[in-house]
């Protein structure tokens, strides 16, 4: 398995969050080799947000992150850092 983790800022609560629901979820939740993923943070302007998702295998996280634009708006100022990690553990 791999994972993904995005941290971005935000800059509108209300936008963010239903962007976050009936958007970025739905649509996380239906990516291929997608395992499960979870959200947190502070939807606050200037607020920042982290998301952790799992994939099957690298290429699929890489492939969804791939999709995820700089700026992508949405409640959301900017990605702040991305990266792809191999699942070492869980508990």
């Amino acid at each position: 398995m791999h994972a993904a983790f995005v941290t971005v800022t935000f800059n509108d609560r209300d936008e963010a969050t239903q962007v976050l629901e009936q958007q970025v979820i739905p649509n996380t939740a239906s990516a291929p080799g997608f395992v499960t993923g979870y959200w947190a943070g502070d939807l606050r302007a200037g607020g920042r947000g982290t998301a952790l998702l799992v994939f099957e295998t690298e290429e699929a996280a890489r492939a969804y992150t791939n999709e995820i634009p700089q700026e992508p708006g949405g409640g959301v100022e900017k990605v702040d850092d991305l990266f792809l990690a191999p699942v070492v553990g869980k508990a």
